[in-house]
């Protein structure tokens, strides 16, 4: 991933500013899983289902 960037410097009191433009290079990981159960019961004549899901994603930058 790229960004373009800058940092304005105020240079006087009337409040000029420079700015000098950077740019940055950034390797940006995502990870992510998904799982999950279901099951399915009776209590006398009603039945249910139950549903259980997770999807943990963690996001990581490095270089």
């Amino acid at each position: 991933m790229r960004r373009l960037f800058s940092l304005p410097t105020i240079v006087n009191a009337l409040g000029d500013t420079t700015s000098t433009p950077g740019n940055a290079t950034f390797r940006i990981e995502h990870y992510g899983a998904s799982g999950g159960a279901r099951a399915r019961f009776a209590t006398g004549p009603v039945g249910h289902t139950l549903t259980l899901q997770a999807m943990p994603i963690t996001n990581g930058r490095t270089g």
